[in-house]
């Protein structure tokens, strides 16, 4: 089974605070309310209200982790193909590696896919 469709964005921010993540086509995939319980180890839970500000917050650290993930994981497997390819056939002659061009160029090809997941997940794109 497949996670619901991304991009997922903020949604509604209600008027008691209550603050949405949503799919792309705009339905909502769950809510952040301000009323949190902390779970105790099967003692009552302890219930904490939480400020609009921190919750709007957490939402959009969800949204960006959530939209950059995959992002992210292509760049981590991009660099992992090159590190193998480096070890298994690099020119390690003189004891050091030396890249060869296309090596070469392929690591500023996973640089550059590198570089564009983090601005994704850091909210720069």
């Amino acid at each position: 089974m497949n996670h619901t469709k991304l991009p997922w964005h903020v949604g509604e921010i209600f008027d008691d605070g209550e603050t949405s993540v949503d799919d792309s086509d705009g339905f909502e995939i769950f809510s952040l309310d301000r009323v949190c319980f902390q779970h105790q180890g099967g003692k009552k839970p302890k219930e904490t209200i939480r400020e609009e500000e921190e919750l709007i917050a957490t939402a959009e650290f969800i949204v960006r982790a959530c939209n950059s993930h995959y992002k992210l994981l292509d760049a981590l497997k991009a660099h992992e193909a090159w590190e193998a390819d480096l070890i298994l056939n690099g020119d390690w002659s003189s004891g050091t590696c030396r890249l060869t061009q296309n090596q070469h160029d392929k690591l500023s090809d996973v640089q550059d896919l590198r570089n564009e997941a983090i601005k994704e997940a850091e909210g720069r794109l």
